[in-house]
């Protein structure tokens, strides 16, 4: 069985995709679900398809008619868009850049906590398990606040832009293909630790760059701020 939905690759939706379907606009009850739903490969701009799953692939058994104008909540995206994030809790007291002042150290746990909270039934972030390696990292910063390590596929200027505003303190990776204002692309800098403007931000950041050796013993140049 199908349903069509009034969404697609404009709102976010890809292939693969579940959602859970509700009878109406109060999505706060899981029991209420009717059924689990995964997006096929029949997606338009603003319209795709979804193919009910039976009990064993979706977790629950189709409860009722499922009528135009239900509801639906993403519960899973996609396993290639998931991202994975590390709350490391185990900073240690000094005056080092990555070390917190004594004070903080016994609020890590805590403070952390409401992070993996919030990732409960999250469909995109989940928390690594294990020797899992992590998309960014997550932990306390010097003054309270929560300090976010990133790799390159969250260097994008909404992501960028939005950290700022939420005034955390991040060090993300960026492509070498970034550009500064004056449209001159970063890897032609040659002074490391430079405050500069990229094109799509609206204040200055601190860029530096290293060499990072791969398994296969070749260096790549990282740029990141």
């Amino acid at each position: 069985m199908e349903v069509t939905l009034d969404a697609g690759m404009a709102a976010g939706l890809s292939t693969g995709t579940r959602l859970a379907i509700y009878p109406s606009e109060d999505v706060s009850d899981k029991t209420q679900q009717l059924a689990i739903a995964e997006l096929t490969d029949k997606i338009q701009a603003d319209k795709s398809t979804a193919r009910i799953l039976s009990p064993e692939e979706g977790g629950i058994v189709v409860k009722g008619k499922i009528e135009p104008g239900a509801s639906v909540v993403m519960v899973a995206a996609p396993v290639n868009l998931i991202r994975k994030v590390r709350l490391f809790a185990q900073k240690q007291a000094g005056d080092r850049e990555q070390d917190l002042p004594v004070n903080l150290i016994d609020q890590q746990t805590e403070a952390l906590a409401k992070i993996r909270q919030a990732l409960v039934g999250n469909g995109w972030v989940v928390e690594v398990q294990g020797g899992e390696e992590a998309h960014y990292q997550v932990a306390v910063g010097k003054d309270g606040e929560y300090e976010i390590l990133a790799d390159t596929a969250f260097g994008t200027k909404d992501f960028i832009n939005g950290i700022h505003k939420l005034k955390y303190h991040a060090v993300l990776g960026i492509g070498c293909n970034r550009k500064l204002i004056n449209g001159s692309p970063i890897k032609l800098l040659h002074r490391r630790g430079r405050q500069v403007k990229l094109v799509g931000l609206d204040f200055p950041v601190t860029l530096s760059w290293y060499y990072f050796k791969r398994d296969n013993g070749h260096s790549i140049l990282d740029f990141g701020f």
